[in-house]
């Protein structure tokens, strides 16, 4: 087992030990800290440590929050990405205080401080994202009551901190996630690789999320029915109860069938092998020949067995810019699927092609017909 080391914590100028997650904080004198720190040792090995409820630090409540979180996330763990940056934040700033002395005020600072750029130079968050890390900081807090690591008094107050609205703070706005034009998406389609072309396609074909694209396999299509069909075991809803299946029509298929065909029913269907295949390829006129032995690599860098929804982003952001058209990402594809559609077959047919429980999430990404506007104005107006 290993003993934990006397610390000693610069901004506060006291001594410390930390103790099956609790700070036990021992005076600012080194010789007094050196006889308590023995104590404490020897309360801990012995099991008759006293834990003062009313001593523990913000920094502890994010300890054991954080590692909840991580089981809880287990099965989708980036969905745990936008909280661990909130903890973040929170610890930075107010790790060292007491929960007990928390305080809404004390959560508008941390608001404050995401709203404004750090010694870097960096830009600050924008206010959706304030707004989303505040509340995963009221809702660690709430976690931290059922657990009775926090007073409920504290979070109950800082809920009454009201978000940030549009228009009405300093916070700066991001667009709102549009469409793509076909000229850009031919235009990149034209300098990727065959995986992300083909990924880029499917996309168009079905309106699905980039995630669930890049984490097709062979072995997930059933191709004994018309169309293809393929239920999704991980997606974004699945913590909701939430099925979500993909039907994949004629050209979809088109599409589909030269991976199946060569990749095994266990594997990923696209592949950032592809990149090199194809560069390989082009230099040489031809792929490596039969038996011959592996090139020596100058580093230890190995290539994924499938693209995420982040490295599929970062091809789609290089490939426009080797392009030369404006930067687009894949979730505009998703939402230009939706217009379509709603424009031709309307908005319950775009919330099905979706996966929407609900037709006001189907209205996020399905922009509104403005030609349909202008021509019922034109003839009743």
């Amino acid at each position: 087992m290993r003993v934990p080391n006397l610390c000693y914590h610069k901004p506060s100028r006291r001594y410390y030990v930390r103790l099956d997650g609790q700070f036990h904080y021992l005076g600012s004198d080194e010789a007094e800290a050196q006889t308590l720190y023995a104590q404490r040792l020897h309360e801990w090995k012995t099991g008759q440590l006293a834990v003062d409820p009313d001593d523990r630090r913000v920094c502890e409540l994010i300890d054991q929050y954080s590692a909840a979180m991580v089981i809880h996330y287990a099965p989708m763990p980036r969905s745990w990405d936008r909280g661990k940056s909130a903890m973040t934040w929170f610890n930075d700033h107010m790790g060292r205080k007491r929960i007990a002395d928390f305080s809404v005020m004390d959560l508008r600072m941390v608001r404050e401080a995401m709203n404004t750029p750090d010694k870097n130079g960096d830009r600050p968050l924008c206010r959706s994202e304030i707004n989303r890390a505040i509340s995963a900081i009221v809702h660690c807090l709430k976690w931290g009551v059922s657990m009775k690591l926090c007073p409920v008094a504290v979070w109950h107050e800082c809920t009454t901190l009201e978000a940030l609205h549009a228009g009405r703070c300093e916070a700066r706005e991001t667009q709102p996630v549009g469409t793509v034009d076909a000229k850009r998406l031919k235009a990149v389609k034209a300098v990727v690789n065959a995986s992300v072309r083909a990924m880029i396609e499917l996309q168009e074909l079905t309106g699905a999320r980039p995630g669930e694209v890049c984490g097709l396999k062979a072995e997930m299509i059933d191709r004994t029915v018309d169309p293809w069909h393929c239920e999704l075991v991980k997606h974004k809803t699945v913590h909701r109860g939430k099925e979500r299946h993909l039907f994949f029509g004629p050209k979809a298929q088109k599409v589909l069938a030269p991976f199946l065909l060569r990749r095994a029913p266990g594997d990923y269907l696209f592949q950032p092998a592809d990149h090199w295949t194809e560069r390989t390829e082009k230099k040489t006129g031809k792929g490596r020949r039969e038996g011959q032995a592996p090139t020596k690599r100058a580093t230890d860098r190995t290539v994924n067995d499938h693209y995420g929804k982040d490295s599929y982003g970062q091809c789609i952001e290089r490939a426009c810019v080797k392009a030369g058209v404006p930067h687009w990402t894949p979730n505009q594809i998703r939402h230009t699927r939706a217009t379509e559609i709603r424009k031709e077959r309307g908005i319950e047919a775009a919330g099905a092609v979706l996966g929407h429980a609900h037709l006001n999430t189907t209205e996020i990404y399905a922009e509104v017909n403005l030609e349909l506007a202008r021509k019922v104005a034109a003839e009743m107006g």
